[in-house]
């Protein structure tokens, strides 16, 4: 079952604002395929995975598509973003075959002030987060045992999460360079990076 919820509007863009994002934003791809880096995570099937800033989609679509995780959820908070993830994970089970005992849910909000405690797995691509999305995040992986790994494209400020090693120079959908840097933690002891 899929769940859209909507919640805050979007907010007032800046035109600075606007000109950093409208880049990232452009292109949308989603396709089974391997998704691959220098150093992988190891996912199950009872892994709950959230898209903190999930934008059009790219990240949780191709969680959904690729991995055997039962939950994925994105958070967006600009409204035409979040419709647009909408659009295009509906346009992906229109055109692929899914599993149906799997779920994308895709929610029009606040990282903040949405609920994403049950979250094992947390990708960020926090490049936009100001200092209180970036603090809400920090505090917020703190607080949950069951965090296996938070995948931040900002560094953390001073935490207690186990930093476990940095992904370089990925190739992702919404940059047009391969120099994309992401800093991964984990608030379960014994969790480490694998090599591919």
């Amino acid at each position: 079952m899929d769940v859209h919820r909507t919640g805050m509007g979007a907010p007032r863009e800046t035109k600075r604002t606007q000109a950093r994002t409208r880049s990232a934003y452009r292109r949308y791809r989603a396709f089974p395929a391997p998704i691959r880096s220098p150093r992988m995570a190891e996912v199950i099937s009872s892994d709950v995975f959230t898209d903190l800033g999930s934008g059009i989609g790219n990240v949780a679509v191709q969680v959904y598509a690729n991995t055997p995780m039962r939950r994925v959820r994105g958070i967006e908070f600009v409204k035409e973003r979040h419709n647009d993830a909408v659009r295009h994970a509906e346009e992906f089970k229109r055109t692929h075959q899914v599993d149906k005992d799997k779920e994308i849910l895709l929610v029009n909000g606040d990282v903040c002030k949405e609920d994403w405690s049950d979250s094992t797995i947390v990708f960020s691509s926090s490049t936009c987060f100001d200092d209180r999305a970036m603090e809400c995040l920090r505090r917020n992986c703190e607080e949950n045992p069951k965090l296996r790994y938070l995948v931040s494209s900002r560094e953390l400020p001073p935490t207690t999460l186990r930093p476990l090693g940095v992904f370089e120079n990925l190739d992702t959908s919404w940059s047009m360079k391969s120099d994309v840097t992401y800093w991964v933690y984990s608030n379960v002891p014994g969790v480490k990076l694998r090599d591919a």
